[in-house]
């Protein structure tokens, strides 16, 4: 009677089974790049936001790191 349980690994999936499949394929590859892209802008903005701020900081400490540096 063990015959009657493996009734599954000898059928062929339906056609919707398979179309079910495939859907959640692309699905889960949709949001793939949609977390990587979030990701993405998330870094760019954080650099456009924060990035003159950073430049202003280096242009006004550079002249005593000149300095320092001259002196060694």
């Amino acid at each position: 009677m063990a015959h009657l349980h493996n009734t599954s690994r000898h059928t062929k999936p339906s056609w919707l089974t398979r179309l079910g499949n495939k859907v959640k394929t692309a699905a889960e590859l949709a949001g793939t790049a949609k977390g990587i892209w979030d990701v993405g802008r998330g870094i760019y903005s954080g650099i456009s936001t924060y990035g003159p701020i950073v430049a202003q900081g280096l242009r006004s400490i550079a002249p005593a790191v000149a300095t320092v540096g001259a002196v060694l």
